[in-house]
């Protein structure tokens, strides 16, 4: 991850770029609910923060994640998840 910051500034940036793991299921089936198919247990995990410092201690960001098996399987839909974060420090 990269963080932009400097002491003082206020706006900062996070980009990242990994593996992931899950145990759900890897083909949807309607059957027990289980309307994701993932397509394989090992997935690549993308992001982008965008964010805020509000004080020292705390902060706003917008987050953009994505993880898919880069097209290695034939079921590969991905996973989208967008949405607003606020972070505090200990």
């Amino acid at each position: 991850m990269h963080d932009s910051s400097h002491s003082g500034d206020s706006f900062f940036w996070e980009l990242g770029f990994c593996g992931a793991a899950h145990t759900g299921p890897n083909q949807a089936s309607p059957e027990t609910r289980d309307y994701k198919s993932l397509g394989s247990r090992i997935l690549l995990h993308e992001e982008l923060d965008l964010g805020y410092r509000l004080t020292w201690r705390s902060n706003l960001s917008l987050f953009f994640n994505y993880i898919s098996d880069a097209n290695l399987t034939q079921h590969n839909p991905g996973l989208t998840n967008m949405g607003v974060r606020m972070g505090f420090g200990f």
